[in-house]
Parts: C-alpha cells; sequence; structure tokens
C-alpha cells in the first residue's frame, strides 16, 4: 500500500545517505594516510604543513557535518506504524464516539500516509546535504592528496 511505498521510499533516502557518508569516510581515512605518510618530516617545509593541516582540518569539519546530517536523515525522523494496539485503539474510539470504524481506520491510515510523506520530504533534503557534504569533502581531500603528491615530487 502507500505506507509500504512511504517506508521504501524512507529506506532508499537512508540508504544514500549512509552511503555518501561512507564513501566520504574511506576516502578521507586512505588519503590522510598517503598525503602525511607521503612525507620524511624533515623533507616537509612548514608551510607545506600548514597547507596539508588546513585541508585535513576543512576535509575533517565536511565530514563531520557529513556524518550528522547522515544520523539526521538515519535515525531522527521516525513515524507512527500500525500496530494491532493501534487498531483496536482506533477501533475503541470511533465505537465510543458512535462513528464508523472503517472510516476512521481509513482516516487514520491517510494520516499515515501523509505523515510518512512528510518526513519523507525531510528525510530526501537531508539525504541531498548528506551527498552534498560527502562530496564537498572529497573534493578537499582530493585537493589535499593532489598538493602533498605535488609537494612531494617537488
Amino acid at each position: 500500500g502507500h505506507a509500504d511505498h512511504e517506508l521504501a521510499r524512507a529506506e532508499r533516502a537512508s540508504t544514500r545517505a549512509r552511503q555518501a557518508f561512507a564513501l566520504a569516510a574511506g576516502f578521507f581515512a586512505v588519503v590522510q594516510t598517503v598525503a602525511f605518510g607521503s612525507f620524511e618530516r624533515q623533507l616537509i617545509t612548514v608551510a607545506e604543513r600548514e597547507t596539508l593541516l588546513s585541508h585535513a582540518t576543512w576535509a575533517g569539519v565536511c565530514l563531520a557535518l557529513c556524518g550528522v546530517l547522515m544520523l539526521a536523515a538515519d535515525a531522527a525522523l521516525r513515524t507512527r506504524g500500525i500496530t494491532e494496539d493501534v487498531i483496536l485503539d482506533v477501533a475503541n474510539k470511533a465505537r465510543s464516539k458512535g462513528r464508523s470504524v472503517v472510516d476512521d481506520l481509513i482516516e487514520y491510515y491517510a494520516g499515515l500516509v501523509e505523515s510518512r510523506r512528510a518526513t519523507n520530504r525531510i528525510r530526501t533534503l537531508l539525504s541531498f546535504l548528506v551527498q552534498l557534504a560527502a562530496l564537498v569533502a572529497i573534493g578537499l581531500v582530493l585537493w589535499e592528496l593532489i598538493f602533498s603528491l605535488d609537494a612531494r615530487l617537488n
């Protein structure tokens, strides 16, 4: 049904956010090893060291932002579900008010679907921001890698 479709959309958005973060974190770790491991301490100038540290710091900040956004996209947006207790509660409330149980269940389900859609809009935005932060972090790390290789070759 519609509620299941919204759950699937939520999972896809969360998966994209986790994958983007994992890619950026893996790339960050590898490049830090290469960039800082490629120099003998006495062969790197103070200016080169400061530039490398600056690049690594900014990449780390972007990676941390990516992680925070990933956690928000993945865990912070939970929606209600339909359990036996919920069905019984909705049915009992409808009966006690003299209303149609079917109508109240349909109304509850429609509200559930709309709630999941609204949550998914936020989750999709957060997932996009995770991917953007991951891309920026990867770009900064790539810049750091190119700088370190250029400095080593010169």
